[in-house]
């Protein structure tokens, strides 16, 4: 499956393609999850590493970069975005995992 985009509800994985030199936009709705205060979004692609972010641009502090990378994003009743690049001049396969915890973990 070739990615552009990828929707959430609650905690599953999905397993992909990211094209080269591209943008993958990801929303995660926790809403639907009870008692859950805060996700980890993981992303794994095997070698080729990708930039993940929590923002559409890369700023300082705002991303990581490698081939097993995840971000924090508290949850506050509404739906989360991250963005994963493809800085490769080739397709890159991942595998997407958001972690949903509750305030006594898992």
């Amino acid at each position: 499956m070739k990615l552009s985009s990828a929707s959430f509800e609650g905690d599953t994985s999905i397993q992909g393609v990211i094209l080269p030199n591209s943008t993958v936009t990801v929303h995660l709705d926790p809403t639907s999850v009870q008692n859950a205060s805060f996700l980890i979004f993981q992303v794994h692609s095997y070698i080729k590493p990708l930039v993940l972010s929590s923002q559409p641009e890369l700023i300082n502090g705002g991303h990581v970069n490698g081939t097993d990378i995840g971000l924090y994003s508290k949850l506050v009743n509404k739906v989360v975005t991250f963005y994963i690049f493809n800085p490769n001049s080739e397709p890159v396969i991942l595998m997407l995992v958001p972690m949903l915890y509750g305030n006594e973990g898992k």
